[in-house]
């Protein structure tokens, strides 16, 4: 039996997929539609990247529920749809950097699904202090 927090989050995720299969159709379709004809190249390069969306947000989804019972419900499908409008927004202007974005996208995927699996107790980082600030500081160069 899945709990009332898997339901609401499962309807919303649901929404989100929807909204970004509409809008990988559009962005299929946009070039036929501004040429007012068939006879133009239809894009195909980023439905490449809503795959990666759709498996990154689906295993985040199962992992979360699994480790996570407790979870907002808004929270998940609220970032999946930013972050695939984005992606998708991204691959419209620029598909060489709709590629690298998706990569991105499945690596941040990835420490999320990993980051579930760190135990409860974090005490461990703080013997680590200064290594974390002195990675966080050269992370931008």
């Amino acid at each position: 039996m899945t709990s009332p927090i898997d339901r609401t989050e499962r309807v919303l995720l649901g929404l989100a997929a929807f909204f970004m299969l509409v809008f990988a159709i559009a962005l299929s379709l946009s070039p036929a539609a501004r040429a007012r004809s068939w006879e133009t190249e239809i894009r195909w390069a980023h439905w490449l990247g809503l795959i990666i969306w759709g498996a990154c947000i689906a295993g985040a989804h199962l992992q979360a529920s699994r480790h996570l019972p407790e979870r907002d419900p808004y929270l998940l499908p609220l970032a999946a749809l930013l972050s695939g409008w984005g992606l998708m927004s991204i691959w419209r202007l620029v598909p060489a950097v709709g590629l690298r974005q998706s990569l991105w996208l499945l690596v941040s995927g990835v420490v999320f699904i990993l980051g579930l699996r760190l135990p409860r107790n974090l005490g461990f980082l703080r013997r680590y202090k200064y290594i974390w600030l002195t990675s966080g500081c050269y992370l931008p160069l």
